[in-house]
């Protein structure tokens, strides 16, 4: 294949990539708590022009060498605050700045998430649309009695519940940060594992989180006007690629054509 076919070919793919990327923030536009993930592109290895294809460049141009095309990948997260927008249940909760939730699913595998749509059951267990449970430090809340009682959360986690004229503290949710962000790794269902060996900060233990906000939920941080601008230009940007390897094919066969 020559060299402007492979160079087409290999911007094809990498706009394939970040489409497919604007995509899925576009699609999770409605997402609570989704982060809009970013494409990285990079140049791909020199390659350096050989003595008898320099006689196709003018005299005096020096050591000539081209790239070989363009790569891309899934670089990271926007992890910047979504909008919050209010939401009925008492445990519908959102963070105001930095943290995650931790929940762990029945195996007792460690999830991370801003996705505070928690819902209480009957059995005092707060769990998450996923059906994994919400950590909640010294908990009381299955050992009260609930059907009667008002449930207040406070911005650093704790959980009030009062009944008859009387509160009693049932609790305290946690909150969590990475040592570093690029560790946190999509697990799905606006969830996140954190890679092997991650120090997690804790609200626990007196490091500085973000404020829980009762009767709200976080929203998607996807600029849907950025969005489709990235689109726009991703398309054109692919089809000129496209356009490219075209003329580089029609060029090809003038060149066959000398030679017959």
């Amino acid at each position: 294949m020559s060299l402007p076919m492979s160079i087409s070919k290999t911007a094809m793919k990498a706009f394939q990539t970040g489409m497919d990327n604007i995509a899925n923030n576009i699609a999770n536009v409605n997402t609570n708590s989704y982060k809009a993930k970013n494409v990285n592109f990079q140049e791909l290895l020199v390659n350096n022009q050989t003595e008898n294809q320099n006689l196709l460049f003018s005299e005096g141009v020096g050591e000539l060498t081209i790239s070989t095309g363009v790569s891309s990948n899934v670089s990271g997260m926007d992890l910047s605050q979504g909008s919050l927008v209010e939401s009925a249940g008492d445990f519908h909760l959102a963070i105001s700045g930095e943290g995650f939730f931790r929940v762990n699913d029945e195996n007792g595998n460690v999830f991370y998430t801003r996705d505070g749509a928690f819902q209480l059951g009957q059995d005092g267990v707060v769990t998450n649309s996923a059906g994994n449970t919400l950590a909640i430090e010294q908990n009381l809340l299955p050992t009260l009695d609930l059907s009667d009682a008002t449930l207040s959360i406070s911005e650093n986690g704790e959980i009030w519940v009062g009944s008859n004229g009387a509160a009693t503290m049932a609790g305290r949710i946690p909150l969590f940060y990475p040592a570093s962000a690029d560790a946190l790794v999509p697990a799905g269902e606006n969830q996140y594992t954190v890679a092997e060996g991650t120090r997690m900060y804790s609200s626990a233990e007196g490091f500085a989180m973000g404020g829980i906000q009762q009767h709200y939920l976080e929203t998607s941080n996807v600029d849907l006007a950025a969005a489709f601008t990235d689109m726009i230009v991703t398309q054109r940007a692919y089809s000129m690629n496209l356009k490219a390897a075209q003329t580089s094919d029609e060029i090809m066969g003038v060149i066959n054509g000398f030679k017959r």
